[in-house]
């Protein structure tokens, strides 16, 4: 019979080993689609995006000096700090930061740069260091225990704002619904190459965290197979839907007059009639949901220039379509269309319709996939 005491220990054994990684895929699946829904819309939360960057470069320059303190009270403890894998990894995550930090609106380039490149050269030196040229520069340090947990504390929060970062740089470019994954392998793999270089720089921390010590070298697989296991559930949820953006746009009282570009890629399929509130929207992308029909609220759009309907399901377009009045670029690409209604021949200057089953199209609407470049099939 196991004594409270033996599973209160064996509990905080676990906890130690495997707790971060609960909390990190916990951040993921719940935090994270909040946090890129703010930042999604920083038309109308430029505040928070101010915020927000503030904290990823305090973080990003607090990582420094902290991960040097946790190498060397790793090498108090005799545990393995020479890697070549940590090294690459190291090399890779140092461009990474940069392109994010540079992706994040409101905040000039000559502001973002000299704020990071700090952290960009310390990188370098992090290669030196795991390839043990920096041993005999650097002694073993035995941090306390209250001290450890706020070095972890602050090394985990930098690792969730770099997953942010690239995760919202994901959204951008956007995600591989299940339909393309099974049909179209090549994209699902540069989908996964693409996500696997944002999870393994965020994670060096854990990585260095997390490998087994010099003696036990037999436990670096299950240290592997725990990292892709982590890798495995972040790439589940990256392809999932995301609510949270439409959701936390309706509670924004402001949302509804002042939101002008509004990005739903993956997002609440019951609630896309709620679109139609956002009056002044002139970008709208419905990208990858599942959509069979176009919504009627958005044909109601009186301001909307261009939409993006691909990566859907949808198998006829309303002649409606072709009547808004200022809709110039219109992408359909990756749906179930056979035919186009003749409306768009007179309004839409750009139209993207790859990857369709269009064999049954008027002959106005062929002619002008013909002698237009800006009409694409």
């Amino acid at each position: 019979m196991i004594s409270p005491l033996m599973f209160l220990r064996s509990l905080s054994r676990y906890a130690d080993a495997y707790g971060e990684d609960v909390l990190f895929i916990a951040f993921m699946w719940f935090l994270l689609p909040f946090l890129q829904a703010f930042l999604i819309l920083r038309e109308v939360l430029p505040v928070f995006i101010l915020c927000f960057a503030a904290c990823c470069y305090m973080l990003a320059l607090l990582e420094i000096p902290l991960l040097v303190a946790f190498y060397r009270h790793r090498c108090a403890n005799g545990a393995a700090t020479r890697s070549r894998l940590l090294a690459v990894l190291a090399f890779i995550r140092a461009p990474f930061w940069i392109a994010g930090a540079m992706s994040v609106p409101f905040i000039p380039h000559w502001i973002s740069l000299p704020l990071i490149l700090p952290w960009f050269f310390a990188n370098w030196f992090f290669m030196g260091l795991f390839l043990g040229q920096l041993e005999d520069e650097l002694p073993p340090l035995q941090m306390s225990p209250r001290r450890l947990i706020a070095t972890r504390a602050f090394l985990f929060l930098h690792m969730c704002a770099m997953t942010t970062v690239g995760y919202t740089i994901i959204h951008k470019i956007g995600s591989v619904s299940d339909r393309q994954f099974f049909s179209d392998l090549g994209e699902a793999i540069a989908f996964l190459a693409l996500l696997l270089l944002i999870y393994i720089p965020s994670r060096l921390y854990e990585f260095l965290g997390g490998l087994p010590q010099k003696a036990e070298k037999k436990k670096f697989g299950s240290f592997l197979l725990r990292q892709t296991l982590v890798f495995v559930l972040i790439a589940l949820e990256t392809g999932t839907s995301n609510p949270a953006v439409l959701k936390t746009a309706l509670r924004i009282e402001s949302a509804s007059t002042d939101l002008t570009s509004l990005d739903l890629k993956n997002s609440d399929l019951d609630e896309m009639e709620l679109v139609g509130e956002f009056t002044n929207l002139e970008h709208l992308s419905l990208a990858s949901n599942g959509l069979t029909e176009v919504p009627p609220a958005i044909l109601k759009l009186p301001k909307l220039v261009s939409l993006d309907l691909s990566n859907n399901a949808i198998t006829k377009l309303p002649p409606e379509i072709g009547q808004m009045k200022i809709l110039e670029y219109l992408n359909v690409s990756d749906n179930r269309l056979q035919a186009l209604p003749v409306t768009l021949v007179r309004r839409v200057k750009q139209l993207t319709a790859k990857r369709n089953p269009l064999d049954e199209l008027d002959v106005s609407v062929e002619r002008n996939f013909h002698s237009r470049n800006d009409w694409t099939r």
